[in-house]
């Protein structure tokens, strides 16, 4: 026989000796392979092809091109603002798996219950005013007198007011010169001059800061204590707006202009899968290699873990440790993940395989012998009695009976492959006591 026709023949030899214990042991194989569906359940074999996000319209595109080029599904949910958002992830039942958030819009309370992957880009808090006023706004309590814009109450704009305008002294909580309505409806009414200045967060490529930033009518608010009001809130970033970067040709700003901004934070359900969590974390990395998608922020600047207010999720430390997993690089998602993680479970089992081929343990042998057993212990007390007894004619008959069952159950049953001197040494045992039997 040639070596592989001997490995192969070895390896049949193992797997029916497998499977005639797993027979025999019903409860120990179906422990095991109960075992084996669970390992699989916590490895997630396979992502959802589904997945909803609430947020921006722009930024749930971003993403929904990215996964389509997966083979996923993107369903946007709409809403009103962060908070919101966050109310929805939050929820099991609302269907909602992802939720851009303006970091400091939400409590400690709803951020609990909620992960972050970390910041994908820059808000800035954009105050635009009316030039009709007639007076340049410096600081943010020449607005305490005006009407604002604040926009809904479960929108990210909101709390983000609150918070700066108390650091000048100022509460807006049931203040009639802040006005609580949809950005669409503060916006309209700016424009209609029945509201002095509106506040929004939100990021630069919105259409309605764009046409703001346009509007001969309005003037945006220069920050001139930005660096400040970063050192007194966690989730506040100093940028600017070069003179004439929105428009050359007419000099749009007129000037240098500072501003604060806090990030939008991409945030999951805890139970959100891991797959899932690494290509929202790869689509957002992609986004922003495009210079043209980029104004307040650097090239890969993000995702970065900026805003504190809700806790990384450990996918995300992973990812900004090590990277995205090689597996990844090269393989499709659908299979790249539970590839990087059955890796480590692939290794145990060699490690506990190879360690058993130390012992010698070989299952088919080992059976063989087991079953050879009783046949042994059979011809044991058979000799040790014809040899120190007188027998009968009748129980020689059963003896001799006996052997002869012994025999054609030896030479039924199918010899593994390196057993063969164990199958002859055992007939010849059969032979030795047929013929002391005989003697007597």
């Amino acid at each position: 026989m040639k070596a592989h026709s001997y490995l192969i023949q070895v390896v049949l030899d193992e797997v029916r000796a497998i499977k005639a214990l797993a027979i025999e042991q019903k409860l120990a194989a179906s422990l095991f392979v109960t075992s084996l569906i669970l390992i699989g359940y916590y490895l997630e074999p396979s992502p959802p092809k589904k997945i909803t996000i609430a947020g921006y319209a722009d930024l749930v595109e971003v993403v929904h091109g990215y996964f389509k080029k997966e083979g996923f599904e993107v369903i946007s949910a709409p809403s009103v603002g962060s908070i919101e958002n966050a109310e929805l992830l939050a929820n099991p039942k609302s269907g909602v798996d992802v939720a851009f958030i303006q970091g400091g819009a939400i409590d400690d309370a709803l951020a609990s219950k909620i992960e972050s992957l970390g910041s994908i880009a820059y808000e800035p808090i954009w105050i635009f005013y009316q030039k009709s006023l007639g007076k340049k706004m410096t600081s943010l309590k020449d607005f305490g007198a005006l009407k604002v814009g604040v926009g809904p109450e479960k929108g990210g704009t909101r709390p983000m007011a609150k918070a700066l305008f108390a650091l000048d002294g100022i509460s807006i909580d049931n203040n009639p010169h802040f006005k609580v309505d949809s950005y669409e409806k503060n916006e309209q009414d700016f424009r209609d001059g029945k509201l002095d200045a509106i506040m929004v967060v939100t990021p630069f490529g919105d259409p309605d800061i764009q046409r703001l930033l346009r509007d001969p009518k309005a003037a945006l608010f220069d920050f001139g204590l930005a660096s400040a009001y970063a050192k007194k809130i966690s989730y506040i970033e100093e940028v600017h707006m070069p003179k004439g970067s929105i428009d050359i040709e007419h000099v749009i700003p007129p000037n240098d202009v500072r501003l604060i901004a806090t990030t939008t934070s991409l945030a999951v359900r805890k139970d959100l899968n891991k797959d899932l969590q690494f290509l929202l974390l790869m689509a957002v990395k992609n986004f922003n290699r495009n210079p043209t998608e980029l104004f307040f922020s650097k090239r890969e600047e993000f995702p970065a873990y900026m805003d504190p207010t809700i806790k990384a999720s450990p996918v995300a430390l992973k990812f900004y440790d090590y990277g995205i997993p090689e597996a990844m690089r090269y393989l499709p998602l659908s299979i790249a993940g539970f590839a990087n993680r059955f890796w480590v479970f692939i290794i145990s089992l060699a490690t506990i395989l190879y360690a058993t081929t130390k012992l010698n343990v070989h299952l088919r042998t080992t059976r063989y012998h087991i079953q050879h057993r009783h046949g042994y212990e059979k011809l044991l007390e058979i000799e040790k009695h014809i040899t120190h007894h007188d027998i009968s004619p009748e129980q020689k008959a059963e003896y001799i009976k006996e052997i002869e069952h012994l025999n054609e159950h030896a030479i039924s049953e199918k010899v593994p492959i390196g057993c063969e001197h164990d199958y002859f040494q055992f007939l010849h045992a059969i032979e030795l006591v047929s013929a002391k039997l005989n003697r007597g």
